[in-house]
């Protein structure tokens, strides 16, 4: 899961997120109530912004788990 954390700091996408999902529904989660990417600062969806959040629920067995992980990409400067 680390990971995919790391691979998500670097690039956003929907892709990542899928996989992600797959990898957590292999290791015993029976049920996944949101995964999502949204800007630190507003909780919109991610953008441009430079901080993210990872925000996860998810079930294993009756037990529910929330979550977050902050995701730091920088932007780098065009000349």
């Amino acid at each position: 899961m680390y990971e995919h954390l790391i691979e998500l700091k670097h690039n956003v996408t929907s892709i990542i997120l899928d996989k992600l999902k797959k990898n957590l529904l292999e290791v015993g989660v029976n049920k996944i109530d949101y995964l999502e990417v949204r800007n630190e600062k507003e909780l919109s969806f991610a953008s441009l912004y430079e901080k993210y959040r990872l925000f996860v629920a998810f079930y294993i067995g009756n037990i529910r788990v929330i979550d977050n992980f902050a995701l730091h990409y920088k932007v780098k400067n065009k000349k």
